[in-house]
């Protein structure tokens, strides 16, 4: 008993199908089947005299399918076939290490944004207390110079009275020696 297998892996690899046959045209449906996909399960299943295997989303790697099939308790030999699912270029190392590096970058500015943010919160924080301490200062020196202000004007008019009360009896006084 001869067997063959016809591979077919379609575009994508989400479905892997595999047929096989026997070379025994007397009596196709007493060929009962076994299967297995290295790499994948090493269990043989049993196809009964189904010729075609069908394998979903087989992941990047190398398997080996292996196929044997049996009649009347004669077994043919295991025919493999080894082949390699290539990864897309998102499953491969290169992009992966590129995905973290640029998330690593985005978290490191990402922190950076934070920190200045924070930084400068703290600094507005900073410059606005010390405009309302300078406010109060400044409102104190108003009211003291206004104080002060004030206190010149009343010692003025005490000047200025207490010197013509000096002065009107020194002014007498003085004209009465020149009389």
């Amino acid at each position: 008993m001869r067997l063959l297998i016809i591979f077919r892996l379609t575009q994508g690899f989400t479905i892997s199908k595999f047929d096989y046959a026997t070379v025994d045209f007397t009596q196709p449906n007493t060929i009962n089947y076994y299967y297995r996909l290295k790499g994948l399960d090493n269990e043989w299943k049993a196809a009964g005299n189904r010729r075609t295997a069908y394998f979903t989303s087989l992941n990047p790697g190398k398997f080996t399918f292996e196929v044997k099939a049996e009649q009347y308790g004669k077994w043919s030999q295991i025919i493999p076939l080894s082949f390699t699912v290539k990864p897309f270029f998102y499953q491969t190392f290169w992009f992966k290490s590129v995905i973290v590096f640029v998330l690593f970058i985005a978290i490191f500015f990402g922190i950076q944004l934070y920190l200045k943010h924070r930084q400068e919160a703290r600094l507005k924080s900073l410059v606005d207390d010390r405009t309302k301490e300078l406010k109060e200062s400044n409102e104190r020196l108003q009211i003291a110079n206004k104080a002060m202000e004030d206190q010149n004007l009343k010692l003025r008019e005490i000047a200025w009275t207490q010197s013509h009360v000096v002065r009107t009896p020194l002014v007498h006084a003085w004209n009465s020696k020149h009389v």
